[in-house]
């Protein structure tokens, strides 16, 4: 798969990160699907997300039109395995506890399609511990590390795990 092939983004996590990842990926056009296990934070991320695109518009740096569309592309939902179904890439913004990000990735194995890219954000945690026993084909998975603020820096870093694919990263 390569990036022209990418119409749905996942992102699992909404808080700062997850948030702001998913926002960036609805500004470059694609269509995403935000989500969390937790309500609350869903509805804070989409809350955020929200307030950004109108201070973007409102500094001038979109217009309303390009906003309005960047928020019709965002959709939250509620539940991940749902989420992730028809993603062709998935982002986890889990916080960082290695157990939590590994029963993501069980979920996403059995949820996804088997040709989605599976992503971790994590910045202290590799790939190849995540999807250790919790991949079918750990050849899908690449760590993919945004950098803070999401939002304003224009810079991912992707880590290759021993299994990954060159087509992957």
């Amino acid at each position: 798969m390569n990036s022209d092939d990418i119409k749905l983004v996942c992102v699992i996590g909404a808080g700062t990160m997850g948030s702001q990842i998913a926002l960036q990926c609805a500004l470059a056009g694609y269509a995403v699907n935000l989500t969390d296990a937790l309500a609350p934070a869903l509805e804070r991320g989409t809350a955020s997300n929200q307030a950004l695109v109108k201070q973007r518009v409102g500094k001038g740096r979109i217009t309303q039109e390009a906003g309005d569309a960047t928020l019709a592309r965002l959709h939250a939902v509620g539940d991940v395995a749902e989420a992730a179904r028809s993603a062709d890439i998935v982002i986890e913004a889990a916080f960082e506890d290695l157990a939590v990000k590994r029963d993501l990735f069980t979920t996403l194995d059995a949820a996804c399609r088997p040709d989605a890219i599976l992503t971790s954000n994590s910045s202290t945690i590799v790939i190849s511990k995540i999807v250790e026993g919790t991949l079918r084909d750990a050849s899908r998975a690449a760590n993919f590390h945004f950098f803070h603020p999401a939002t304003v820096m224009k810079l991912v870093e992707v880590g290759k795990g021993p299994a990954t694919s060159d087509a992957t990263a």
